[in-house]
């Protein structure tokens, strides 16, 4: 009997021992990237700014952006702002810009960087 105890206690050690060390996590690469493109490559695109943002709701309450891709386009909202693009109300914008896809992001966050290449055009809005 004491055979039999002591057999089923090293059995559970080492299933216990083998699934702890399953779940180490040292040494391998566990962080995500939330800034670095999947591909590496961006895309260069030209995009137009609303001289005014918009309310919208993202995780919370939040200004967006109203941006477009063609002059005469529909606005649509763009929540996670341009790195690099210092917005001021009043101002039409056109801008370029590098597009980035983000390998893993964030659950509340955007699969899509854009980095401000470049300001085309700033020009008052006329209401």
């Amino acid at each position: 009997m004491n055979r039999i105890i002591r057999a089923i206690t090293l059995t559970a050690t080492l299933a216990g021992a083998a699934a702890l060390a399953a779940c180490e996590t040292r040494g391998g690469n566990v962080q995500a990237s939330t800034t670095g493109p999947a591909d590496g490559q961006p895309v260069t695109k030209t995009v137009y700014v609303a001289p005014k943002t918009a309310r919208c709701v993202g995780v919370a309450p939040m200004e967006c952006l109203q941006v477009r891709d063609h002059p005469d386009g529909a606005w649509s909202l763009w929540y996670a702002g341009i790195e690099g693009f210092d917005f001021k109300p009043g101002f039409r914008y056109e801008l370029q810009i590098d597009e980035y896809k983000v390998a893993q992001p964030p659950a509340d966050g955007s699969s899509i960087r854009w980095v401000l290449k470049r300001v085309v055009s700033r020009v008052p809005a006329s209401e």
